[in-house]
């Protein structure tokens, strides 16, 4: 049940209460990002430290097998087994009626594992055993080739519809696949372990999900596969078989969790296999797992989205973006139910491939996509995702929003949940075979999750496809101003500034994905929740570094900051300064000017270790360790420049990394943000953005501003003054706009162009955080704490 949030004040030129309710956005304890991944661009950005929403941001290649295994890392506590076989099949596969006739034959899949020697050999007797039980299918040994349209995946069999099979079988296609299989050629390789039977144990305590690198690389390979199904498609849920040796398990996976089967051996009891994969054979397609709110459009219908996306995309606002009209060749209907009554439902074609953006099996899984209104005749906006029952549907955050005339959103079409489609894995995770609690966990960590689906009446270009610099900046000026509007007039922080939650229209920037936002009480002006909220990349160093503290206007603002920092670094033509550190060697050769700026600079890196120490402090040596590994690999110093050692500040590929920083501390939480709070308060930031004067100058200026944060002040009374200004209403806005005014610091034909600036980790010189300092640190911290016994 949605709980209501009392009926806020009008704004002051309003005089009558809103007609509507207002819904609250409570805490949730499932978001949480653990993952870096690889380079792709979305239009928008999923706000979760998950490998769906960092995914599109990060800079850096990563090898598949390090991505599983931070994927397993993510999935942590998202499984819920072990269930007995029988009670499997029953809930989630029950018998066709009436039943098929069939013959059964004798050890129908002894031959898999008899007498092989490697896992490669038990997928053609599989094949021929799995025919034999699933009429209207066909299976495909797909383990040697790859998708290349989703991240180069290659499960070891594949399973499709006869309806609807790929053009060549042997080559997996996660768009049309229905289940998949996966191998290991021996019992100890299951990911999962079950308790031993007839032995008492404590399933709050007891480890299901095993943790060496060999099982978590596994479990994040099977995630990586349901994921890339669920992201391919318009799934409610997954299925899949995990055979390790004799032994098999079935797993259901939806946005929320998957329920584990128990282990058992296929071989002495081939019922359970058997039965698996008849009755999924003869399920209806939305037991499957399949959207039965989406179906073919008719020949007409496609014909008409033809040509209204070729009349949207060819307009020289649009002109620009990848999107060729021409390419929009398929579609799908997809109805989105009406915003006061969920049961009306509007249909919508949707082009294909669909955007693949969510590399979690678990996540709200947030698909934005372009899509053509068969009743209206246009082309709009159409979002899905699924979000937690408890929090407020998006359609009512945008009425909120429109009843208290915040400016620089789009407009609101239609929405609502989508018919009955809700996770199921929450429900198992307090059943009395569940080993899935924490120790003292009353609650599941596992959410109830609604898909929703909802169009807005607006088309625009992505951020990075800006025509220019000042268009750029321009848009997030305007985002910001709605952000002002919502925060100052409705109480409402929307907590996912990125780059993929702004939209450049014809009339200006918009800022849009209002589905994350919380709405504050008049006395309180900061959101506190059990896990953070953002899009990894763009999140304040503050809120990086403390995973519990309040989310403030202050993050929002400062994450605007590296909005505009990241898509200039990733989008336009810069230089590195090459002598922001050069050495002078006689200090007599010095100028007075020279000595105090070497003073400045000395007084400013005295502070910034005072606070590093001071934040280090809190943290145990492994943890340190770990946080400045992450430190060099995502912010790695081996670069140079014309021959000289340069730090952080000095090369653009090495400022940019610090975006994707992670670390995990002793208690396994992620963090980061070092490497984001080093440059605020470096003083100035060594990169020169060709031509744009006026832009170089608001980021230093922006950067100044933020630093008080993460430095010790020189006196309470400036930081606090520092403090009320970047709180006060309109101070961002009316900065960008005030270096806007500024006709000739600006270029007028710069569009956005790809640099070159995806890295990869190196071994070079490390952050100049000594062991010495490190002892220092955790010596002072061991002192206190005898000093307390």
């Amino acid at each position: 049940m949605e709980e209501r949030f009392t009926t806020p004040e009008p704004p002051e030129e309003a005089s009558p209460a809103p007609p509507f309710s207002i819904l609250p956005i409570p805490s949730s304890r499932f978001y949480k990002k653990k993952t870096r991944p690889t380079k792709k661009l979305p239009e928008t950005t999923p706000p979760a430290r998950k490998a769906s929403g960092t995914m599109p941001n990060t800079t850096e290649f990563r090898k598949r097998d390090e991505a599983n295994k931070d994927l397993a890392k993510e999935m942590k506590g998202h499984f819920v087994g072990p269930m007995d076989p029988n009670d499997y099949l029953e809930a989630f596969l029950p018998e066709p009626k009436p039943q098929p006739k069939r013959s059964v034959p004798k050890d129908p899949w002894k031959n898999v594992i008899y007498r092989r020697v490697s896992e490669e050999e038990m997928y053609e007797p599989f094949l021929e055993a799995v025919a034999q039980f699933t009429p209207g299918m066909k299976f495909f040994d797909t383990h040697t080739t790859k998708d290349m349209e989703a991240d180069y995946l290659s499960p070891d069999v594949s399973g499709y519809l006869e309806s609807d099979l790929p053009d060549d079988g042997n080559k997996p296609d996660f768009s049309k696949m229905s289940l998949f299989i996966e191998f290991k050629f021996r019992p100890k390789q299951d990911p999962f372990e079950d308790p031993e039977r007839g032995k008492s144990i404590n399933r709050n305590t007891f480890h299901f999900e095993k943790d060496t690198e060999e099982h978590m690389a596994h479990r994040g390979q099977i995630g990586a596969y349901s994921a890339a199904i669920s992201g391919s498609q318009f799934r409610v849920h997954v299925f899949s078989v995990s055979i390790c040796g004799d032994t098999a398990r079935f797993i259901r996976w939806d946005r929320a969790g998957a329920v584990v089967s128990q282990s058992f051996n296929y071989i002495e009891s081939p019922g359970f296999l058997s039965s698996f994969f008849r009755r999924y054979a003869n399920l209806a397609s939305r037991q499957q797992g399949y959207d039965p709110s989406v179906s073919k459009p008719l020949e007409d219908e496609v014909t008409a989205a033809k040509a209204a996306f070729k009349k949207a995309l060819s307009d020289p606002f649009m002109t620009g973006l990848d999107i060729k009209p021409e390419t929009y060749t398929d579609f799908l209907k997809v109805l989105v139910p009406n915003f006061d009554d969920a049961t009306i439902e509007k249909p919508f074609l949707v082009p294909l491939p669909l955007p693949y953006q969510c590399r979690s099996p678990f996540a709200r899984a947030t698909r934005p996509t372009l899509a053509y209104d068969i009743v209206d005749k246009r082309v709009v906006f159409l979002k899905d995702y699924w979000r937690p029952e408890t929090h407020a549907k998006e359609g009512t955050i945008y009425d909120t929003l429109e009843w208290y005339k915040v400016e620089k959103i789009a407009k609101f079409g239609t929405g609502n949940d989508v018919r009955d489609h809700i996770t199921l894995t929450h429900e198992y995770a307090l059943k009395s075979w569940a080993c899935h609690r924490a120790p003292g966990e009353e609650e599941p960590i596992i959410p109830c999750l609604k898909q929703y689906r909802m169009t807005l009446l607006v088309i625009g270009r992505p951020l990075t496809h800006f025509r220019s610099t000042k268009e750029f900046v321009s848009a997030v000026a305007d985002a910001m101003e709605a952000h002002d509007e919502a925060y100052f007039k409705a109480g409402i922080l929307h907590r996912d500034i990125s780059v993929g939650n702004i939209l450049i229209t014809d009339k200006g920037g918009i800022l849009i994905d209002w589905d994350m936002c919380i709405r504050l009480s008049p006395e309180k002006k900061s959101a506190r929740r059990p896990k953070r909220t953002g899009t990894w990349q763009f999140m304040s160093a503050r809120l990086l570094q403390e995973p519990s503290a309040s989310h403030m206007l202050e993050d929002d603002r400062e994450s605007a900051l590296y909005v505009l920092l990241w898509t200039a670094l990733r989008y336009h033509d810069h230089t590195d300064n090459e002598d922001e550190d050069e050495d002078v060697d006689n200090p007599e050769d010095q100028t007075d000017a020279d000595k105090e700026k070497d003073r400045r600079v000395k007084q400013k890196n005295k502070a910034v270790e005072t606070e590093e120490d001071s934040f280090l402090k809190r943290f145990d040596e492994a943890t340190v360790a770990k946080m400045i590994d992450a430190y060099d690999r995502a912010a790695d110093n081996a670069m140079t420049v014309n021959g000289k050692k340069t730090s952080i500040r000095q090369t653009a590929a090495n400022l940019i990394r610090a975006f994707d920083e992670a670390y995990t501390d002793a208690e396994g939480e992620i963090r980061g943000g070092v490497a984001k709070s080093s440059f605020l308060t470096a003083g100035s930031i060594a990169i020169n953005f060709k031509g744009l004067p006026q832009f170089n100058a608001l980021i230093q200026d922006l950067c100044s501003k933020f630093a008080y944060r993460y430095i010790n002040p020189d006196s309470q009374t400036h930081t606090d003054n520092r403090e009320q200004q970047i709180k006060a209403r309109g101070w961002l806005v009316e900065t960008m706009r005030n270096y806007l005014k500024t006709g000739d610091g600006w270029l007028s034909d710069d569009a956005a162009t790809a640099q070159d600036t995806v890295t990869q980790s190196s071994t070079g010189h490390k952050r100049k955080l000594d062991q010495t300092r490190i002892d220092k640190i955790q010596g002072k911290k061991k002192r206190a704490k005898s000093a307390a016994v």
